[in-house]
């Protein structure tokens, strides 16, 4: 196993995969750390995603199996279910478990190295 990199990523969720993409495309060399299994993808939020974010950052938008849904807008209820707040924007609901697979053979494809079952230490 390698124990030298240019950039060492905790965590290969949404953010740690995308991360690992972008910096493995531009030449660095990456480890991303994740403490489950690759294939254990399940976390309650992350699955509504704004459609203006995968223009800015420049990634493919989601399709086929990713794609649940897309929308126009959201409702935002607060804890106490009577405050709420619409807010426009067109966006897609994710199968969340098949996006970051995506992501993680995006950053895999573009050099990075995944570790799962792993741990950061110091």
């Amino acid at each position: 196993m390698k124990n030298k990199c240019d950039v060492l990523v905790a965590g290969g969720g949404i953010a740690g995969s995308l991360v690992s993409y972008l910096l493995a495309s531009k030449g660095f060399d990456v480890i991303t750390v994740e403490q489950k299994h690759k294939d254990d993808t399940m976390k309650v939020c992350g699955d509504a995603i704004g459609k203006h974010h995968f223009y800015r950052i420049g990634i493919p938008h989601p399709s086929g199996k990713e794609l649940v849904g897309v929308f126009k807008g959201v409702k935002v209820v607060a804890p106490n279910e009577k405050d709420e707040i619409i807010v426009g924007g067109e966006g897609y609901a994710l199968n969340r478990p098949i996006f970051v697979k995506s992501l993680q053979k995006m950053a895999m494809d573009a050099g990075a190295n995944l570790l799962d079952r792993h741990a950061v230490l110091r």
